[in-house]
């Protein structure tokens, strides 16, 4: 089937506080508290990415991506883009300075897009989840459908720009 309903992955914690009557209410969670999870889960996300785009840019020379790939914005360079992007687990922030990186080395801004919107649209453990909710025919449909959009808005991102 297209759709499979599944199971709660587990219970929902809630938090109680003490009112000075002794009674207990559930608590709504603080915005600083909210906040520090979300940074606790980004922040080294976010790092790895801007680690990777420094080795790339410190590693590699400013004229690589075109030299192996035959230009900047050619079609190598968008595949490339997309199969990279695709798979890559970058969920949490990562991928801005990633992109960055790929920009300094010589990728051209159409290719960079791809890579973006690839690694952003999906990744491995979303696919696999996915795959348990929907089933591979649908899955399929999805990643093939992923990497023509991410490749689309590449080059037409490329040639709005020049």
């Amino acid at each position: 089937s297209w759709f499979r309903a599944t199971e709660p992955v587990g219970p929902v914690e809630q938090t109680t506080r003490c009112c000075d009557d002794g009674c207990s209410e559930p608590k709504a969670r603080t915005l600083r508290e909210s906040l520090a999870d979300i940074l606790r889960e980004t922040v080294p996300y976010l790092l790895l990415g801007l680690g990777v785009a420094a080795l790339l840019t410190t590693l590699l020379p400013a004229d690589a991506i075109p030299r192996f790939l035959g230009g900047a914005s050619g079609i190598a360079a968008f595949a490339l883009a997309a199969i990279v992007g695709i798979p890559l687990y970058t969920c949490e922030g990562e991928e801005v300075p990633m992109t960055l990186g790929l920009i300094a080395v010589g990728l051209g801004p159409g290719p960079a897009l791809t890579f973006l919107l690839g690694s952003v649209g999906t990744c491995v453990p979303t696919a696999l989840m996915a795959r348990g909710i929907i089933g591979d025919r649908a899955l399929g449909f999805y990643l093939a459908w992923w990497f023509v959009f991410a490749i689309g808005a590449g080059v037409a991102f490329q040639a709005l720009i020049g």
